[in-house]
């Protein structure tokens, strides 16, 4: 349980790179991956760091993420997801006009002289029963070149890899605690008409001290994205 969620945080945090609307907002209807040039459509796209740092493209106003964990095979291998609301975590990103994505009330970000985000702290209030900054998470982003990315925090090292659009193609984590080794490799599965995913498949493997064989888990993301 307690690996497990860990590997929620990790994937939270490092995927994300972690709604309401009015009239005029626009909210795009999805394409399945066969029918659709994606690379055609996203290319066209207006894009910023901000954007790219969440795989996004576009006059995007926020991004409403669901992640599905623990996904399992049913009898006719088909992938079924938790309805009843556990193992679910949601989270939603809002961006200026600019493309600039906005802080929340408890988020610092430091970025480099590109403008790209290179440290990303949390630093919401902890309960009054923790130690001080036990609860605080802190990220720092390494751009090794446009399409390799390190994400360090105090316990875990991830190598991300993207391809020319954002998307992010696999990840390569490492963790001193608990120690554990993960790889993930994601499968995009539907597009809006925009050129933005909104539904991809995470494959872990993980290898934890002591196993034999390292275990394989499934997730799904669904995103829910409003445009200006």
């Amino acid at each position: 349980m307690f690996l497990r969620n860990v590997l929620m945080l990790t994937v939270s945090c490092l995927l994300t790179w972690s709604c309401s609307s009015s009239a005029n907002d626009s909210e795009s209807e999805e394409a399945d991956i066969e029918e659709f040039d994606y690379a055609g459509v996203i290319s066209s796209q207006v894009s910023t760091p901000d954007l790219r740092h969440y795989e996004l493209a576009g006059p995007v106003k926020s991004c409403r993420r669901t992640t599905f964990y623990d996904v399992v095979r049913d009898n006719d291998n088909k992938l079924a997801i938790d309805t009843a609301g556990r193992n679910i975590v949601e989270s939603t990103a809002y961006f200026s006009t600019e493309g600039g994505y906005i802080a929340k009330e408890h988020e610092r970000i430091r970025r480099d002289e590109n403008g790209r985000i290179e440290h990303w702290e949390d630093r919401a209030p902890n309960y009054p029963a923790i130690h001080p900054g036990y609860l605080k998470d802190s990220y720092d982003f390494e751009h090794i070149d446009e399409n390799h990315h390190k994400v360090s925090s105090p316990t875990t090292v991830s190598y991300v890899i993207t391809d020319d659009y954002g998307r992010i193609i696999g990840e390569q984590i490492h963790s001193n605690d608990p120690k554990f080794d993960t790889a993930a490799h994601n499968v995009y599965r539907k597009y809006d008409k925009r050129g933005n995913w909104t539904e991809r498949l995470t494959i872990w493997t993980t290898h934890t001290a002591g196993d034999s064989l390292p275990t394989t888990r499934y997730s799904i993301d669904r995103r829910r994205i409003i445009y200006y």
